[in-house]
């Protein structure tokens, strides 16, 4: 599992990212 470290960060890294657009997707539909 150490050396999966890395990506695992990397993927919740994006996946924080593709949240965070979500989230202001769903503000601008509902304001």
């Amino acid at each position: 599992m150490r050396k999966n470290i890395r990506y695992t960060k990397e993927k919740d890294a994006t996946c924080a990212k593709v949240f965070a657009n979500g989230a202001k997707m769903r503000q601008a539909e509902n304001p």
